[in-house]
């Protein structure tokens, strides 16, 4: 794997087998853009997969998130209780602000795929009650 230092005078292309895979809470995504990949200072942008079924534990984010869903239909269960719902499809973008709760579940029977964008350079989050925002 290819690891840049900051150089914001580079312009830089990141290959599949570059970006940096995990697992976090339910998801799978390989971080294309971040500060271990491209030396990124405010932004990161990863490409995620949620299976079928499955859904991602609640957490929350102490900065703003954009999605775009380009497969797939997911309901997204978010505040503080959980109590709210909205659902999204191939086609949307979803926008999340800093410190909201939120816990997406794929509705279909194939892969909820997306990107996701982030104003850090790294994914950051909390579980509900915890860190900076509780």
């Amino acid at each position: 794997m290819t690891h840049h230092k900051p150089n914001k005078t580079n312009l830089l292309v990141i290959k599949p087998d570059d970006a940096v895979h995990d697992t976090h809470h339910g998801f799978q995504r390989g971080w294309g853009v971040s500060y271990r990949t491209a030396g990124a200072q405010a932004i990161s942008m990863a490409h995620g997969v949620l299976a079928p079924g499955a859904k991602a534990e609640p957490h929350y984010h102490p900065f703003e998130t954009a999605i775009y869903v380009i497969r797939g239909a997911a309901r997204v269960y978010y505040g503080p209780n959980l109590d709210q719902v909205v659902d999204c499809h191939a086609g949307e973008y979803v926008y999340i602000a800093p410190g909201v709760v939120h816990s997406p579940e794929n509705l279909g029977d194939e892969p909820l795929e997306y990107i996701a964008s982030r104003a850090a350079p790294e994914d950051i989050y909390f579980l509900p009650g915890t860190g900076p925002m509780a």
